[in-house]
């Protein structure tokens, strides 16, 4: 199995990687690869540039240790226009044609899944694995009848270690950066990916 996991990683923290640790010594996949996006549809431009998010993730990655190999992926940051997860993964689709491709999301994408560009072919073809989030519950009712009557065949639900944090949080903490050390941001992103975000004064 390869394991596929997309965000913007705006920044990544451990929300980012401890589930993901979680997930992988569960799954055993053969490889995990991490895929910064460049312009996610349902979501605003993000505030840095798509390479400042690529060297913070290749940076937590490298800073923390999985059971299985992790690459990160320059993929979606090369292409032009949004990036489409159907088409993401009709790419590593090609690029794996012998292993099973299967993709992380988080409780909240689930329940909005139905809105994404081929969604049903998305959950057709490629199993999905959706990790909780804390402030999510899973009404099985409230989905899209093609995505519920998937639960437990292509969409596995994943009981993880919950990490409550927000980037969007984070970022406002990371304004004081150039001045003092937020309380417990060292505990919440990596010590390299705080370094580069002081030296590159990212969200200050």
């Amino acid at each position: 199995m390869i394991l596929l996991y997309g965000g913007t990683f705006n920044p990544i923290h451990y929300g980012h990687i401890i589930p993901l640790q979680n997930l992988a010594n569960q799954l055993k996949p053969d490889r995990l690869i991490y895929i910064p996006c460049h312009l996610p549809p349902h979501k605003a431009a993000p505030s840095v540039s798509g390479q400042d998010r690529l060297e913070m993730t290749r940076l937590a990655v490298t800073a923390n240790k999985f059971s299985c190999p992790v690459d990160v992926s320059d993929y979606e940051l090369l292409q032009s226009g949004k990036s489409y997860t159907a088409l993401t993964l009709q790419h590593f689709k090609s690029q794996y044609p012998h292993q099973k491709i299967a993709f992380v999301i988080g409780i909240d994408s689930l329940l909005s899944l139905h809105t994404w560009y081929e969604w049903q072919h998305i959950v057709e073809t490629t199993h999905l694995y959706v990790l909780t989030r804390p402030g999510y519950v899973l009404d099985v009712e409230a989905l899209h009848p093609k995505i519920s009557e998937r639960i437990n065949d292509s969409i596995h639900l994943v009981n993880n270690t919950e990490v409550e944090l927000a980037s969007s949080k984070l970022r406002e903490q990371l304004e004081q950066l150039a001045v003092t050390l937020p309380p417990k941001l060292d505990q919440q992103i990596p010590a390299s990916v705080l370094k580069y975000i002081k030296d590159n004064q990212l969200y200050s």
